[in-house]
């Protein structure tokens, strides 16, 4: 969540918009839930606070500088709004000490992430997850997913390559996890050769495909000296918990992925659970339109689908997409028997260099209890099964 904070706060202030601010702020807790705010204030006032009081302290001081304005007719930014309620009306701020601004960041910065990988430090990664993680329920159904992962055989690679080539190494497997997750994910570096990644609003299946495309992405890495090792290349082994009605505790929640973890080390380059019950859905080959909206609802394309099941859907259109990005999908009659908005991600992407479309392979955030209710019977073409 820090990037994408950090990204709205630069197009804001440029435009001295805090109307804008605003109101993005709003869209993205409606999506991410508190944490959106808890993030908010650590980069406008530099505190770390509760997701509770991040909520309430981000509306009271609008409020305050509301009153403020009808009063005076003079109109504080935000971020003054906040530092003024933090400092006059809370308890937050004890014992002052002022920093000059242009160290402010790097200070803040600092305090949070790993000095080697720049992933977030385990500190902080334990803080977001219990800030996040009791949230979600009183947001929404939707699972979320904690993978730990540890580097296979790394003390005899240290050992073999030297700690420069060790400090490389885990650079790039930082790099490589940054690339494999989205936006919203928490990655962070957990300790030595170990990592850990928070997937909030997945489901199973997909935290599944996030750990193994991570997994065969470290596989097929050339890290230096690798071919030193007794398997000539550098893997990873995860473990990977889910939260639920039994495990909405953040420490159960780390202690059943670090014993997945484990059990995961036994063989290597492996991921456990590894009985992981990927069910096969019967994929219906179709043709009928839909409407694909990036999560912004900003840009908007009519798709022509080639396939459909109850946890995916393959489309053709001109839609400009990243992997793994989120779309918001809209079916409707009469080219569907009934209307339909679901989000899905973006798995596959595949360009036809002669019609200049994409096929766009997209999971679905939730699965459908039965895509057939929505399909116009003359439009089935065949079943197949992925």
């Amino acid at each position: 969540m820090e990037k994408p904070i950090q990204e709205l706060l630069k197009k804001t202030i440029s435009r001295n918009s805090d109307d804008l601010l605003e109101c993005e702020i709003i869209k993205l807790c409606n999506l991410y839930g508190d944490i959106v705010y808890v993030e908010a204030l650590r980069q406008l006032t530099g505190k770390t606070i509760s997701a509770c009081k991040s909520r309430r302290y981000w509306h009271e001081a609008l409020a305050l500088r509301d009153g403020i304005e009808k009063g005076t007719q003079y109109r504080l930014s935000i971020r003054a709004a906040l530092l003024d309620f933090l400092l006059n009306r809370s308890s937050e701020f004890k014992n002052l000490v002022f920093i000059e601004a242009k160290h402010l960041d790097s200070i803040r910065h600092c305090s949070v992430t790993d000095g080697l990988t720049g992933l977030y430090n385990q500190t902080y990664f334990k803080t977001l997850l219990g800030q996040n993680i009791p949230l979600r329920r009183r947001i929404d159904d939707s699972a979320s997913a904690l993978i730990l992962m540890d580097l296979d055989h790394f003390k005899l690679y240290n050992d073999c390559c030297g700690h420069v080539a060790g400090d490389e190494a885990l650079r790039t497997v930082a790099n490589i996890i940054r690339d494999q997750i989205r936006e919203q994910d928490v990655a962070a570096r957990y300790g030595g050769d170990e990592f850990a990644v928070y997937l909030p609003k997945v489901t199973k299946s997909v935290a599944f495909a996030v750990a193994d495309r991570i997994r065969q992405a470290i596989e097929t890495t050339a890290f230096r000296g690798q071919e030193l090792l007794s398997g000539k290349r550098l893997t990873t082994s995860c473990g990977i918990s889910f939260f639920s009605e039994q495990t909405n505790d953040v420490n159960l929640l780390i202690d059943l992925a670090d014993k997945e973890l484990y059990n995961a080390k036994r063989r290597r380059n492996s991921i456990s659970p590894s009985n992981y019950e990927r069910r096969r859905h019967q994929r219906h080959a179709t043709q009928a339109l839909l409407e694909c909206y990036l999560t912004d609802l900003t840009i908007t394309e009519t798709a022509m689908v080639s396939n459909f099941s109850s946890t995916g859907i393959g489309i053709w259109g001109n839609l400009s997409v990243a992997p793994q990005e989120r779309l918001k999908l809209r079916f409707r009659k009469p080219f569907w028997s009934d209307d339909l908005e679901i989000d899905g991600f973006v798995r596959q992407i595949y360009p036809d260099k002669d019609t200049n479309l994409h096929y766009l392979g997209i999971e679905f955030e939730r699965s459908l209890d039965d895509c057939t209710n929505f399909i116009c019977s003359p439009l089935v073409k065949s079943s197949m099964t992925h």
